[in-house]
């Protein structure tokens, strides 16, 4: 079925290209978890072959100088989320607690509160750390620390199959069905098609995703791929352009093609 496996055959897929020019990678389970949580925010406003070559270069760039690197070489920023704040405060935390020891706050859960506590205490937030939408008393994987949406993305990645990641190609999908794709509580985009859910439709979403999943038998990662799969070959069949059908083999590689020809920047 079109999407099943994007998260865990890609993936596992697309490090093994990788690590022909990042050998440390093979077998490093906290490395390869490492990378998803640096590509988590570069994958906003980015398709999976620029979030692959960004994302592998500045783990490249940290196995060199033991640093994350808050910039791209050439001084611009690593993508449209992976702002200048997003990457000191994962610099700041693997400084503090170490690689592995971020990895594993990142893939454990949590309250809320330790959440919120450990990003306040970067220095780089204002207000009280929680990421929108969370509780401070639930229990969350500590990846939630990059929000409600990255959050999943580097879970799902890293084989915890449980969350769905809920992009704007999630609700769209959602939206449509529900007949309030271009009005509703929620935002709507310059292109007129809600994006993003308004009071309880986050959670709406999560009881889909997990009735698709039972229904069809599947992982909730993989639910959430072959719907947003389905979505994204819908409009390319309408003839709306720009619609990306990349997975993250794309992405790694691309990295390795340009790696070899020294085009990074």
């Amino acid at each position: 079925m079109p999407g099943k496996g994007w998260y865990s055959l890609a993936t596992t897929t697309a490090i093994d290209i990788a690590s022909q020019e990042i050998p440390q990678l093979k077998d490093n389970v906290d490395l390869q978890r490492f990378s998803f949580l640096l590509a988590t925010p570069m994958s906003g406003g980015a398709d999976p072959k620029q979030e692959g070559i960004n994302s592998f270069h500045a783990l490249q760039i940290f196995l060199d100088t033991g640093k994350v690197p808050i910039k791209r070489p050439g001084g611009k920023d690593w993508g449209r989320n992976a702002t200048p704040q997003i990457m000191d405060m994962v610099g700041r935390l693997v400084d503090r607690m170490g690689l592995d020891g971020f990895v594993d706050f990142c893939f454990t859960k949590h309250t809320g509160k330790e959440i919120a506590d450990l990003k306040k205490s970067t220095g780089l937030f204002q207000g009280n750390g929680l990421p929108a939408g969370m509780n401070m008393k639930h229990e969350y994987p500590g990846a939630f620390i990059f929000g409600q949406k990255f959050g999943p993305y580097a879970l799902n990645k890293g084989g915890f199959e449980e969350y769905a990641t809920k992009d704007m190609w999630f609700y769209r999908n959602m939206f449509r069905k529900m007949g309030s794709l271009s009005d509703g509580p929620g935002q709507v985009s310059d292109s007129g098609i809600r994006e993003s859910p308004g009071s309880g439709e986050a959670s709406l979403g999560d009881r889909v995703t997990n009735a698709v999943a039972q229904n069809l038998g599947s992982s909730v990662a993989d639910a959430q791929a072959i719907l947003w799969f389905f979505e994204k070959r819908l409009y390319d069949a309408m003839g709306i352009r720009g619609v990306s059908m990349l997975t993250p083999v794309d992405g790694a590689k691309a990295y390795v093609e340009r790696k070899r020809a020294g085009t990074l920047d």
